[in-house]
């Protein structure tokens, strides 16, 4: 009998107490995801302290004013249910805002005293005492305890889909991407490579231009881009719809359309690395009827030739890895890729859905990794001890660690509050993949070189 190896180990949260944990708020990624969307203002309902810690993120890494409205609960408001707060709170957003969407997410408060905050919504709705018509609402259920800000921005970007999303009339050379909570950079590649083959893309949501636009001249009270209502209307009509792993159990947006529309539909990768952007290109090709453009022929021979180039500086070196499984499955397939060793996979949320798709995607013969599950980066500080790395690739709240271990540390996913820059970190396609794979080569080429006491000046 032949018995099968995992490629993974997967390592349980090795204390009673979290400190310092590799996760964030499940509200914070609905803010994200609502932000996304053209003039939609996020509404949470429970304390004022949930939206300044989300606005405190948000604002830190992409240097941009975010605005979070909350239903604001008070002692008496957790005794005897937030409907009058919220109804307040929708009232008062239309008046002051005129937004065309208000994205509202629960919190731990509002989901332990068991508000249903459809219901809630529906019924003010109902009741609507405005001077006009009420905007149109989205609803996420979001607590923190049953998730982190990855599952929060997927169950939002579900319940836009599913409360927005229709099959109206549209142009079927559009494209619908779906894609994880990436840099406006990487969004904007991603769109670019869409109307490469001449198509326009509906992302949804794509925040871009809210979390990294230009500077204003005056107080703007809704920012700038994002994807229109009626493109979001019109998704189910498009010719492709393109959604990225989903390490979740429930059905990713993309199904829904499908099994709703039968609008065609592929799940892929997130395109880094070489294999995932070769997929990613075919399924445009695909939907558009359209060969690779020569322009970006020339971004995939220009990474081949970085990848021999580099290739003696990364083959071998081990290294961490940590965040979202949104983030570490891209990640450890490219480090897979180029010959590096992903030692240790860290997430601070449930490690199912990622050591199942490390076990995918693993290269036969690979080194078994260890998947740390609900973690904080005392087991990631631990990890590194008994296992051994080069390098950390991930945001930076493990600057300390790195500064402890004397290890170099690459920034790449949310949130990076100590650097400039955090919205313009590109890994996705060719040329983000590029970008990627020579801020790790340089990572470990000042490892080598910082380590030798004869200094070389040529590596």
């Amino acid at each position: 009998m032949i018995v099968e190896r995992s490629a993974s180990i997967e390592t349980p949260h090795s204390s009673n107490a979290t400190r310092n944990a590799c996760r964030l708020c499940a509200p914070l990624g609905a803010v994200w995801a609502y932000r996304g969307i053209a003039n939609c203002v996020p509404l949470l309902h429970g304390g004022q302290g949930c939206a300044t810690y989300i606005r405190r993120y948000l604002i830190g890494h992409f240097r941009e004013p975010v605005d979070v409205a909350a239903s604001n609960f008070s002692e008496q408001t957790a005794i005897h249910g937030g409907a009058e707060r919220l109804a307040t709170s929708l009232h008062n957003l239309a008046a002051q805002y005129n937004p065309s969407v208000i994205g509202v997410a629960s919190t731990c408060l509002a989901e332990t005293i068991g508000e249903d905050l459809p219901f809630l919504v529906r019924r003010t709705l109902g009741r609507w005492k405005g001077d006009g018509p009420p905007p149109a609402t989205i609803t996420a259920s979001t607590p923190s305890y049953a998730g982190d800000h990855a599952s929060g921005y997927r169950a939002a970007v579900r319940a836009i889909v599913e409360q927005l999303g229709g099959d109206r009339p549209g142009s079927d050379h559009r494209i619908g991407l779906f894609p994880p909570m990436v840099s406006p950079a990487d969004l904007r590649s991603l769109a670019a490579s869409v109307r490469a083959y001449h198509c326009e893309p509906i992302t949804v949501p794509d925040p871009s231009e809210a979390f990294d636009g230009g500077a204003w001249a005056d107080l703007e009270t809704l920012t700038a881009g994002g994807t229109e209502v009626r493109d979001i209307a019109a998704i189910g009509s498009a010719c492709g719809l393109v959604g990225f792993t989903n390490p979740a159990p429930e059905p990713a947006p993309q199904d829904l359309l499908h099994e709703r529309y039968n609008t065609p539909s592929v799940t892929l990768p997130l395109p880094v690395g070489l294999t995932a952007c070769d997929q990613w290109h075919s399924a445009l090709e695909t939907f558009s009827g359209t060969s690779m453009p020569r322009a970006i022929e020339a971004e995939r021979a220009r990474l081949l030739d970085a990848y021999r180039d580099g290739h003696k500086y990364v083959a071998g070196r081990r290294a961490a890895l940590y965040g979202e499984t949104e983030l570490i499955l891209p990640l450890a397939r490219l480090l897979w890729e180029i010959g590096m060793v992903p030692a240790i996979c860290a997430t601070g949320g449930d490690a199912k859905g990622l050591r199942r798709e490390l076990d995918s995607l693993a290269p036969a013969g690979a080194e078994q990794i260890q998947v740390l599950s609900e973690s904080d980066f005392m087991d990631l500080d631990a990890g590194i001890d008994a296992y051994g790395v080069d390098m950390l690739i991930g945001h930076s709240r493990a600057y300390h660690l790195a500064q402890a271990r004397h290890l170099p540390q690459v920034r790449i996913g949310f949130p990076v509050h100590d650097r400039m820059g955090a919205a313009r970190i590109r890994m996705c396609d060719y040329a983000g993949t590029l970008e990627l794979f020579e801020r790790i080569a340089n990572a470990c080429i000042e490892r080598a070189q910082d380590g030798n006491s004869v200094g070389y000046l040529t590596m």
